[in-house]
């Protein structure tokens, strides 16, 4: 009966060695954040890092993933998600308002010109 429980210790422990932890996980998300870190609005890098970790869990179930695997799985969960940097939606903002005030002036314009046409007209 000992040894039936030594056995089990040891397989027990010997499963522990090697795999998925919370210390893992939580590394995984820390290299993630190094690359995604101030790119993304808070919410989409706690996203794109969950999706990382889930992917890196999966394609490496003894957690023997380089940090290299990390930056990969990274790009693709970015790519997957469609994910827009914080810089590219600002740029997309600023246009979007451009085109607005262009749009207003034209239309300012158009109507102070049909007004100065009816003048004439009459």
């Amino acid at each position: 009966m000992k040894k039936v429980i030594l056995f089990a210790a040891i397989a027990v422990g010997l499963s522990s060695c090697g795999g998925w932890n919370d210390e893992k996980r939580a590394e995984v998300k820390s290299e993630c954040g190094k690359t995604v870190g101030s790119l993304y609005t808070k919410e989409d890098g706690v996203k794109i890092c969950d999706c990382v970790s889930a992917k890196i869990s999966e394609k490496f179930p003894k957690a023997d993933y380089k940090p290299s695997d990390v930056n990969d799985q990274t790009k693709e969960c970015i790519k997957d998600g469609k994910y827009i940097d914080i810089l590219t939606k600002e740029l997309e903002e600023s246009f979007n308002k451009l085109e607005n005030d262009a749009d207003s002036l034209t239309k300012a314009l158009e109507s102070q010109m049909n007004e100065e046409m009816s003048k004439l007209t009459e």
